[in-house]
């Protein structure tokens, strides 16, 4: 199904249901009288001739009339540089060839207007703010603390006291607590495990 959905892509075609009801018996374009050939049906029936079709496919044009096809319809400045469903549906009207679609997306890939002016749909990360730090300091001298709450509890303690040092070792004490500590239990767990 995949596969089929892909391949009707290159097409422009509106699919409607036509009640059982109202479904009359084949007409003759799609079935002529006399055509039945048993395993061989229909072959050699032309109805129409190919010139008549509008999405002949054509051969695959040279690399230059691609590329001025892509001028017209995408890097013009009256085209505006659409997206890339929108420059395959305008090529589509006048052109077409095996392969075209990926031809097309990889030629939209590679437009620097395109790349210098596509809206970010993404969220933006906040950069991550370096703490700065005296190059003479020693271990432990400028840190950074943080709990880490929501745990499950284990002994009475429910949460981690995170202590970094932001100095030369950049190393990370982790010690157990509750969540309900306060700022004299901290100061006592910094003195007793850091200081």
């Amino acid at each position: 199904m995949a596969r089929w959905h892909a391949d009707l892509q290159e097409y422009d075609f509106v699919i409607k249901h036509v009640p059982r009801k109202i479904n009359t018996l084949a007409d003759e374009l799609s079935q002529p009288p006399n055509a039945d050939q048993g395993q061989d049906n229909n072959e050699d029936q032309t109805l129409l001739k190919p010139e008549l079709f509008i999405k002949n496919v054509t051969s695959i044009p040279t690399e230059t009339a691609k590329r001025q096809l892509m001028t017209l319809i995408h890097d013009h400045p009256t085209a505006g540089h659409p997206e890339r469903d929108e420059t395959i549906r305008k090529a589509s009207q006048t052109h077409n060839w095996v392969g075209m679609r990926k031809w097309i997306s990889d030629y939209i890939k590679g437009c620097s207007n395109c790349q210098q002016n596509k809206i970010t749909m993404h969220q933006k990360k906040v950069p991550l703010y370096w703490i700065t730090t005296n190059e003479n300091a020693l271990p432990f001298q400028q840190i950074a603390m943080d709990l880490i709450t929501g745990l499950l509890a284990q002994h009475r303690h429910n949460a981690i006291l995170t202590i970094v040092d932001h100095g030369c070792s950049r190393a990370a004490i982790f010690l157990p607590c509750a969540d309900t500590i306060m700022g004299p239990g901290i100061a006592q767990l910094y003195l007793d495990h850091v200081y």
